[in-house]
């Protein structure tokens, strides 16, 4: 069990109560901690742990948990002030080592926008909806058995696209869509939450990735699957 309220459906993007991310797993080999990770159904979701195997001798059930199963939450604010009525996330949480990256992809102000075909509306959130913001890098300390913030981008868009980490280049990749701008996929290093590295797209909706993953080739180029099709960004030219 996990924190899932029945009136806890977004307008927008979701359409359950549950987790709106596939679970995630982290920890391997001699790892000390074998954890499955997701993020729950509140309204302001929480990142949560669950021991993968057996529950460790003498572990005692972390108060406002709904389960012992949970070695431990943590709930996600992206930095948001003040702090909107839904943080709600639709993509599996981003694990690399006992770091995870987790986005919000809901608007502030949903109130006003009035949903009729949630699919619809992930094509047109940032040109014609608000786009969503809010991102946050959490890291689960094997010492005291808890989640631990490291920094939160409230500035950053990600509106439906999978978040990718590459070890290489050291950075969290999202997809989003600002004003000012227009749709690009944003580069945030691991460690620090700094913006290493924007490819710019403009407000046309080809820059748009609704509902598509992140993927770069060998040799770093990305391949962009829009909303459009999947095409091919040259670093090189």
């Amino acid at each position: 069990a996990y924190d899932a309220p029945s009136d806890a459906i977004p307008p927008l993007v979701k359409f359950g109560t549950g987790t709106g991310s596939t679970p995630t797993l982290m920890g391997f080999g001699s790892d000390p901690d074998k954890l499955v990770v997701i993020t729950d159904g509140e309204k302001r979701m929480k990142l949560v742990a669950f021991w993968r195997d057996q529950i460790p001798e003498g572990f005692v059930q972390k108060p406002g948990t709904a389960s012992r199963r949970i070695a431990g939450q943590i709930r996600v604010t992206c930095g948001l002030t003040p702090q909107p009525e839904w943080i709600q996330s639709e993509q599996s949480v981003v694990v690399r080592g006992y770091g995870a990256f987790v986005v919000n992809n809901i608007p502030g102000d949903v109130a006003t926008m009035g949903a009729v075909n949630k699919i619809l509306d992930v094509a047109v959130m940032g040109p014609i909806l608000d786009a969503p913001s809010g991102v946050e890098r959490f890291r689960w300390d094997t010492e005291s058995k808890e989640w631990k913030s490291v920094w939160a981008r409230p500035d950053v868009s990600s509106t439906s696209m999978v978040p990718v980490n590459s070890r290489s280049s050291n950075m969290a990749l999202v997809n989003g869509y600002t004003r000012e701008d227009g749709w690009e996929v944003t580069g945030m290093d691991w460690d620090t939450g700094e913006t290493v590295h924007r490819t710019v797209f403009g407000k046309k909706n080809f820059g748009n990735g609704a509902y598509a993953i992140l993927q770069y080739l060998p040799n770093g180029d990305l391949l962009f699957n829009s909303l459009v099709g999947p095409y091919r960004v040259r670093y090189d030219q």
